[in-house]
């Protein structure tokens, strides 16, 4: 009898090691694979799949360096600079390997100088489901942005009704705070500021500052030039908001920028009549792009953003605003399809009005008619 239960407590201890055994052999490979898949998702642009990740793992696995790290990456990634730091700051005492200590030690320097640049807070406004959240100085020019809060809220829910976003303004006055305060949202220091830069608007946050590198003030002798510039950003921010991660790595730049464009034009109708004659200048002196160029290669085309308006307007002609909701919609149905998402909202194949639009400015009146279509040579902006 005690033989018996000598055996069955080893039995019961022995397969008691194997289960801890199995577990511990089994929580490497398994931690690894969550591992991967959070990196692998930062890295496609996912940064609410790398939080949701982050959700699914043990209290003990999320207070690991390496979830840790990745966690304050996404926040980073979508301006949440409050809520990346303490994740950045856990990890960076819990043994990081050494490559990925430095990114984390520079990801802090960078918060730091975030936290040490951002505007005071100033008011918040809100319509429907759309807030903003003004960072700024109360100064008259700031004061003169914000007059216009209400038609930027007024806008955004015209095209996106139904929709929520929330994003906050950061407005300065002065260029080399801003430059710093933008560059300091990525590791890529190092880039020189571009010398057309004024605003830039992503997921939740807009950026705008009162002046170009070359101390000309923006809308200085047309302040709707202000607005709509300041506009413009506000719709690439609610794009990035309302579609979600991965705006950046699936809409044609032609689109994302045209839509920016047209959503600002509120403040200046007269652009939208200028954009068929000014193509018409630009057909005289260089032959047509091609839809490539204009999706992938737009920023160091020839045309600017003049072929993507007309080929935007040309979409959405006689369409209510609400096309702005169904095109996001409908691309994100279809995985990111953005050219399947315009011919379902607007009825129109993209590339054949891409067609259609060289056809009407490239006219044998044209000095470029005859000129073969080829893809745009390199040019800075």
């Amino acid at each position: 009898m005690k033989k018996t239960n000598c055996s069955n407590m080893l039995m019961t201890l022995f397969a008691l090691l194997l289960s801890v055994s199995g577990t511990l052999f089994l929580s490497l490979p398994a931690r690894a694979q969550a591992l991967m898949e959070m990196r692998e998702a930062f890295g496609h642009g996912e940064f609410n799949e790398v939080l949701r990740l982050y959700s699914k793992l043990s209290t003990q696995e999320q207070g690991r360096a390496l979830p840790q790290y990745w966690v304050g990456c996404a926040y980073l990634r979508h301006h949440d600079f409050l809520h990346a730091e303490p994740y950045f700051k856990n990890a960076s005492t819990l043994n990081l390997p050494p490559k990925i200590q430095d990114l984390c030690n520079d990801s802090l320097q960078r918060i730091q100088t975030l936290k040490s640049l951002v505007p005071p807070f100033m008011m918040t406004q809100k319509s429907g489901g759309m807030v903003i959240n003004i960072y700024a100085a109360k100064d008259e020019w700031s004061k003169t942005v914000c007059s216009q809060v209400p038609v930027f809220l007024a806008r955004a829910n015209e095209a996106y009704p139904g929709e929520s976003a929330t994003v906050n303004f950061y407005l300065f006055q002065n260029r080399d705070n801003y430059d710093r305060f933008f560059k300091s949202w990525t590791h890529k220091e190092s880039l020189e500021s571009d010398t057309k830069h004024r605003g830039t608007g992503g997921y939740e946050m807009v950026e705008f500052c009162e002046v170009f590198p070359n101390g000309t003030k923006v809308g200085a002798t047309n302040i709707n030039d202000l607005y709509s510039r300041v506009c413009h950003e506000y719709s690439h921010a609610l794009c990035a908001t309302i579609y979600g991660d991965q705006l950046g790595f699936k809409i044609p730049q032609w689109l994302n920028e045209s839509m920016a464009d047209y959503f600002g034009w509120k403040f200046r109708p007269e652009m939208i009549p200028r954009q068929a004659p000014l193509l018409a200048s630009l057909a005289k002196k260089f032959p047509p792009p091609t839809y490539e160029d204009q999706s992938r290669a737009l920023y160091s085309g020839n045309f600017g953003y003049t072929f993507a308006d007309n080929l935007l307007l040309e979409l959405i002609k006689g369409k209510p605003l609400t096309v702005y909701r169904q095109i996001l919609m409908s691309s994100k149905a279809h995985n990111g399809d953005f050219e399947a998402g315009l011919l379902e909202a607007t009825g129109k194949d993209p590339k054949q009005v891409c067609q259609a639009v060289i056809a009407r400015a490239w006219t044998p009146a044209s000095s470029n008619a005859t000129v073969k279509q080829v893809s745009s040579p390199a040019k800075a902006n």
